[in-house]
């Protein structure tokens, strides 16, 4: 069966109130399990997932979890994840709290990030002390002992830094200094 028709075959629902979980479907107020039961779990969940991203979207909401992407100076530069979760929204202040690290393989890349667009709530992460997902290293310099490579850009770990002489995987180095760098933070989808 091709995209075109199963998008076109997917059933047009509302939904009307998420936190109760019912569902607008022809005309008829029913619950999610309902709705789930007559188009079939992986349309529900399809319609339910699309439904959220366009109301967080639309709301201009802050999103539960953002994964900052990085890369692993030791491993040849393997990507991996930090996690930070939505804490609170403080005095009007988001704020994200790290929650830990993880490697990034092409399964996970593919199901969780490919064609995914930057977050903008990304920069308003205050960074916490990550470890490498790849290599398990804390850098000893840096903000979280992230670095920008100046020579290929990524976000890379300090695997191989010195003190605060720092080398990357694509074979750039030199002092390091400290600086503000924009985050590149994404959504996951599941």
């Amino acid at each position: 069966m091709s995209r075109e028709l199963i998008k076109a075959s997917a059933p047009k629902a509302l939904i009307i109130n998420p936190r109760l979980g019912t569902v607008l479907f022809e005309g008829e107020l029913i619950p999610y399990d309902e709705f789930a039961s007559r188009v079939g779990e992986n349309t529900a969940r399809t319609v339910w997932l699309n439904y959220r991203k366009q109301d967080l979207a639309q709301r201009n909401e802050p999103p539960p979890r953002i994964d900052l992407i990085r890369r692993c100076a030791v491993h040849q530069g393997l990507p991996w994840g930090a996690a930070y979760i939505l804490q609170s929204e403080r005095d009007g202040e988001i704020t994200f709290d790290y929650s830990g690290s993880f490697p990034i393989n092409k399964d996970l890349y593919w199901r969780q990030y490919a064609g995914k667009k930057q977050s903008p709530w990304a920069d308003k992460i205050e960074i916490g002390e990550e470890r490498c997902g790849q290599c398990g290293m804390i850098a000893h310099y840096g903000e979280g002992g992230v670095f920008k490579c100046g020579s290929c850009g990524q976000q890379v770990c300090g695997g191989l830094a010195t003190g605060s002489y720092f080398r990357c995987y694509c074979g750039g180095a030199g002092w390091a200094e400290k600086g503000d760098f924009p985050n590149i933070g994404i959504v996951p989808g599941f």
